[in-house]
């Protein structure tokens, strides 16, 4: 094994090195995630529901493409406990071969998806970003190996630059033309910038391999590429149904409630994905050490997005029709049932990789089908109601999903859903408070001015939270411990 190879050993648990991982993906991704929002509100604004609606499914393609892109072969660089110079070449090898393939499949496609969605101009949309399928092929390694080597400061910076310089671009674009153009142009020149910033600051890489390590990655990758389709179908199903279902203005209202919570459902979401993979799978070997951090993230997880998720969907009422007109009022009971499904989803959303980073990708795509089988079921059921069923279903089906989750990785390591439920229950707790507290402030500010309603009570309701939370020493230190501005102590 060379240099390039070996692995050093890590401190991982309650150290520096979660503290480390958590603050550059929380800056990453929240930083990457606030300006994105902020420019797609703004191209929201300026190129209207259309326009939206054009690009909104285009995405669910690109989405689906990079799931083929990806395979889950960077997976295997992380979650490997030995790691030599054949693994990196054979993962090299093949996800630039795969990347190459779907980016001539998709140049092929873009008239047939096109047509499936009744929208010609996705033709042109569809060949452009192709492009943006090789830059993501040859990213993969060079990703997984900073973040198998805990360097999350390199893809940080390369992927805050490349969001600024693409909003910035975007927005100008979106000026001038005032078409879905900007758009594309801006996801081009972000994930351009992204790509080299990562290829750049890689360890050195290479395409020495040999037959049976190409075989051992393959086999990985193929594991992990079923995971990810079916994790592509739950995730993306709701938009691909009510593109076709309901056409491009429905799903523009749709994706305005996914933008309205992407910052703190993505931010902590990936935050925490991208730290604990990594962390966890060192620490495989040791499952009640895997089990106590786990117990730890979730609560801390919960503890971080209950309040902001509980607080945007009380005020998407007002706030959506205020900033965006009243057309897109229909946007306000999916944004609410939303912030609930990310609630859930956040809080319970780290069993798969889990699974993965303790050796066990087959039981990840095994579950992953599962619970893509039961929700693409609720989609088709919600879709009766319009968008607001649809974004129903994804709670209604994800309560006990998450329970049953839970017992299943129990069998991994020494946790259990009772156990999640007593951690996360001050918590919810303290949610449910303060959606009374909202509905209390209700009859004394209705005749305040929006803004001014919508500040006094978010401003509220918000420090109610926090000061409930911080009645709870255990709640305190464990979310002190986790986040990145914690103590430096370690457990």
């Amino acid at each position: 094994m060379s240099a390039d190879a070996e692995e050093p050993t890590v401190p991982v648990v309650g150290g520096r090195t979660l503290r480390s991982a958590a603050g550059w993906n929380a800056a990453s991704l929240g930083g990457g995630q606030a300006i994105r929002i902020s420019a797609a509100l703004v191209l929201t604004a300026i190129l209207g529901q259309e326009q939206i609606g054009i690009v909104a499914l285009a995405n669910v393609y690109v989405a689906l493409a990079i799931v083929f892109v990806q395979f889950g072969f960077g997976t295997l660089l992380i979650q490997k406990e030995v790691l030599n110079d054949g693994h990196i070449g054979a993962a090299t090898a093949l996800s630039l071969g795969t990347g190459s393939l779907v980016t001539l499949a998709t140049l092929g496609a873009a008239p047939i998806a096109a047509d499936f969605f009744d929208a010609p101009e996705l033709t042109n949309v569809l060949r452009v970003l192709s492009v943006l399928l090789l830059l993501k092929a040859f990213s993969v390694v060079p990703t997984s190996l900073l973040y198998r080597r805990m360097r999350f400061a390199p893809p940080a910076i390369a992927g805050l630059v490349g969001t600024v310089i693409g909003a910035i671009v975007g927005i100008s674009i979106a000026i001038v033309t005032k078409s879905y153009w900007a758009i594309v142009w801006q996801l081009m020149i972000t994930e351009s910038i992204t790509a080299l910033g990562v290829f750049l600051a890689a360890p050195g890489l290479n395409l020495t391999t040999t037959r049976a390590e190409l075989r051992e990655v393959w086999s990985f990758g193929t594991k992990l590429l079923g995971t990810n389709i079916v994790n592509f179908a739950s995730d993306n199903g709701d938009n691909a149904l009510i593109g076709r279902v309901e056409g491009v203005v429905p799903l523009a209202d749709y994706t305005l409630s996914y933008r309205i919570l992407t910052l703190p459902v993505q931010t902590v979401g990936q935050t925490v994905l991208r730290s604990l993979l990594p962390i966890f799978s060192r620490l495989q070997s040791d499952r009640q050490a895997v089990a106590d951090l786990f117990y730890r993230a979730q609560r801390a997880v919960a503890v971080v997005v209950t309040g902001p998720l509980i607080v945007i969907a009380l005020a998407a009422g007002d706030a959506i029709p205020w900033a965006f007109g009243d057309e897109w009022s229909s946007a306000v009971t999916t944004t609410r049932w939303v912030a609930v499904a990310g609630i859930l989803r956040l809080a319970f959303g780290m069993d798969g990789a889990t699974m993965t980073a303790m050796g066990r990708p087959g039981w990840q795509f095994w579950w992953s089908l599962t619970t893509t089988t039961v929700a693409l079921a609720g989609f088709g059921v919600g879709i009766q109601w319009g968008i607001e069923g649809v974004a129903a279903s994804i709670v209604i089906t994800g309560v006990p999903l998450a329970l049953i989750g839970m017992q299943i990785l129990s069998r991994l390591i020494p946790v259990t859903p009772w156990g999640s439920v007593i951690r996360l229950a001050p918590v919810a707790a303290v949610g449910a408070t303060i959606v009374g507290l909202w509905a209390a402030l209700s009859p004394a500010t209705e005749d305040l001015a929006i803004v001014v309603r919508l500040v006094v009570r978010c401003s509220v309701t918000s420090l109610a939270y926090l000061g409930l939370l911080a009645i709870s020493p255990t709640i305190r230190d464990e979310v002190r411990r986790f986040l990145p501005f914690g103590s430096k102590a370690s457990s």
